[in-house]
């Protein structure tokens, strides 16, 4: 999945940051895909979103002291595994597909 890019634009001698979505990875692709993309950071999980979730597992990474044989998103599964008792891949895989499937309602 796509994920968000940030830009810079300069005007009157100011810089401005500028994010955009996924959906415009899809620029010259198809329009269907764009307005279907998910975003995975923006995955709502309980009370806080996969974004959030992620930074408070990379600060705790980082207050590791010994980080041999550990990388960030073997951390990170290995966290979800033990407070969610899921499988990270497949967990936000089975999302994305929940929230990309037609629903007939």
């Amino acid at each position: 999945m796509a994920k968000p890019n940030i830009t810079k634009i300069f005007h009157n001698g100011h810089a401005y940051e500028l994010e955009y979505g996924g959906w415009l990875n899809h620029r010259y692709g198809e329009a269907s895909k764009a307005l279907t993309e998910v975003y995975s950071n923006d995955i709502h999980l309980n009370n806080t979103t996969i974004g959030e979730y992620k930074a408070a597992k990379s600060d705790e990474y980082e207050s590791l002291k010994d980080k041999r044989d550990m990388t960030f998103m073997k951390y990170l599964r290995q966290s979800f595994k033990t407070e969610f008792d899921m499988e990270w891949n497949e967990t936000i895989k089975g999302i994305k597909k929940a929230i990309e499937s037609p629903r007939i309602i």
